[in-house]
């Protein structure tokens, strides 16, 4: 049997380029064999506000008489069946977020990622924005911009013509912020924004059928992979090391534990 040796993960100065998807076993495996990720439509999130924070507001400051209010409304329902998101942590071996999402942190490089949509995934059904950063308002910021964007005439009419330009505005604007809670997930998403409807496809998960696409992957954008806390780090460290070995376009990735101690109550088989 081989013997192998993984370096404790350190910061390095690529880190400022990489971005960071925490996963479990099957989802690594699952990105490497396929050279995909799974963009999840926003509704079906952890955060049940997603797309929601602070729309009620919006709403009232476009005005229950205005001639928009219907449109605008049913604008945004279309708006959240047909967003699909792919998230990513700017902070890499993060131990909440191997406690919610699994104990694996990918690391991505950002500009390979944006080269993937580019030369990849556009087609003439879709509108796609690149990596883009959450932010975590307050109350008061927040308000302050919902209302600069509710007296956006230009953008509210070009939203009730479904002009594609100003949904992705109108929508990218709302889907970006989260509560100030999740700030230290530090996020940087993917919008896939499919007004028109083409080829979700469907998984299983807590109980729900979940609607998602899938965003094709350069298998170079993949850097580092880091195996986070558990009590089989090592053995999970050699399943994917041995599952790189058969596929010639990821020997470039590198393998690392975290030096987080091992935390009881996760399993890197449950899913993320």
């Amino acid at each position: 049997m081989k013997k192998h040796k993984f370096p404790i993960f350190t910061p390095s100065q690529d880190d400022v380029s990489y971005i960071y998807h925490y996963t479990n076993l099957e989802g690594v495996t699952g990105i490497l064999s396929e050279k995909k990720l799974w963009m999840t439509n926003i509704r079906y999130l952890n955060d049940w506000m997603e797309g929601r924070y602070f729309y009620e507001p919006l709403l009232e400051m476009i005005g229950e008489n205005s001639e928009h209010i219907g449109k605008v409304n049913q604008i945004y329902e279309t708006c959240l069946k047909n967003t699909y998101i792919a998230s990513f942590s700017g902070t890499p071996d993060l131990l909440s977020q191997y406690k919610y999402y699994g104990n694996i942190c990918m690391a991505f490089d950002l500009l390979g990622i944006d080269d993937s949509r580019r030369e990849l995934n556009n087609n003439l059904t879709s509108g796609f924005e690149s990596p883009t950063k959450v932010d975590y308002y307050s109350s008061e910021k927040y308000t302050k911009a919902i209302t600069d964007l509710a007296s956006d005439k230009t953008l509210i009419n070009g939203v009730v013509k479904e002009d594609i330009h100003s949904l992705l505005s109108f929508f990218c604007f709302i889907g970006l912020i989260k509560h100030p809670g999740f700030s230290e997930e530090n996020e940087t998403r993917f919008f896939h924004f499919w007004y028109r409807h083409k080829e979700v496809k469907y998984r299983f998960s807590g109980g729900r059928r979940v609607p998602y696409i899938e965003f094709k992957l350069f298998p170079s954008v993949i850097k580092r992979i880091i195996v986070g806390p558990s009590r089989m780090q090592k053995e999970i460290a050699i399943d994917i090391k041995e599952s790189l070995e058969s596929s010639e376009d990821l020997q470039h990735i590198e393998i690392c534990c975290s030096e987080i101690p091992f935390i009881p109550s996760i399993s890197y088989l449950t899913n993320a």
